[in-house]
């Protein structure tokens, strides 16, 4: 047992530690909450595409329809404001989960302090495993077989492209909704003979909340994406020079990396929990196949350089 700091095996046992998985529960929780303003924002957004589409027909209520679209994209923004304390907070607990896991050192001065432990257990009771993925096993792959300095690197390598692949498949969900709802009053003014002023008040009106928002994060999603690819390139070049760098240079890189993904998740897009668990499996699955082709090519060095 006296080896096992030295490589990547600690990784494997801490992750699944009772405090590690409480942090982890805790972290689902506190994200679960933020995600649940924004569906109070879609829901206003839709209440009101819907609205406009049944009243239409009323002649007289043009006025009316473009004032609820404008009402409606005032509160959604106001919600924006509101947003992001939970957001910070969250990435604070998954702070304290990969410095713990895999030994890093903490950042304070640039994180933050970690959550009380009042908010932790708060939080780790509310969340319902039976209704949510597994949190065991975090990171993946046979991270035994590597020395703890690059297994650590893996994982951080492992964060970038699990989210990139989390929100490729977002993006894709909200060009698909901005298709189909361009394409439903596109149809419905067509069938319905409007007029451009009436197709512009009555169905484009009650719709502008929901197309704004869906562009909205469309554009901050792309935006986390690009950063994600800039991170794990960066990654990639730790990864190759840990055999060439001391253990010393390879842990002060790795918590610069760390301030760089904390960040990230700071202030990133949040996804919907449903499109989270219905895209996990498969990015979860190539995420996985990476890493052991990495540990593959990893050793394969290692004995070449000997």
């Amino acid at each position: 047992m006296a080896n096992i700091p030295q490589t990547g095996d600690v990784i494997r046992h801490r992750q699944n530690e009772d405090s590690s998985l409480k942090l982890l529960a805790a972290q689902r929780q506190i994200y679960r909450d933020e995600k649940f303003l924004f569906g109070v924002q879609l829901a206003l957004a839709s209440a009101n595409a819907l609205l406009g589409a049944i009243i239409a027909v009323v002649p007289g209520t043009n006025l009316f329809v473009i004032g609820s679209g404008l009402i409606v994209t005032i509160l959604n923004e106001a919600l924006a404001f509101t947003t992001g304390n939970q957001q910070k907070q969250a990435a604070r607990v998954q702070e304290q989960f990969d410095c713990f896991v895999l030994e890093l050192p903490p950042n304070p001065l640039h994180t933050g302090a970690f959550e009380p432990p009042e908010v932790i257990a708060k939080a780790s009771r509310r969340y319902d495993p039976v209704k949510a993925p597994p949190l065991q096993d975090w990171y993946v792959g046979n991270l035994q077989k590597l020395p703890l300095t690059a297994a650590r690197i893996l994982c951080q390598r492992t964060n970038c492209s699990y989210d990139i692949g989390l929100r490729e498949r977002y993006g894709t969900a909200l060009w698909i909704a901005f298709g189909l709802s361009v394409a439903m009053v596109t149809v419905i003014g067509t069938l319905g003979a409007m007029t451009v002023f009436d197709w512009l008040s009555k169905l484009v009106g009650p719709l502008l909340p929901a197309l704004c928002l869906i562009v909205k994060h469309n554009r901050a999603n792309n935006e986390s994406i690009n950063r994600l690819n800039e991170l794990r390139a960066h990654s990639d070049q730790l990864w190759n020079d840990c055999q060439v760098l001391s253990d010393d240079e390879l842990l002060e890189r790795s918590r610069r990396l760390q301030d760089e993904l904390f960040d990230h998740r700071s202030r990133c897009l949040l996804q919907f929990e449903w499109l989270y668990k219905l895209s996990r499996p498969a990015v979860e699955t190539y995420v996985t196949a990476s890493a052991d082709s990495m540990i593959e090519d990893f050793l394969r060095r290692s004995t070449i350089n000997k």
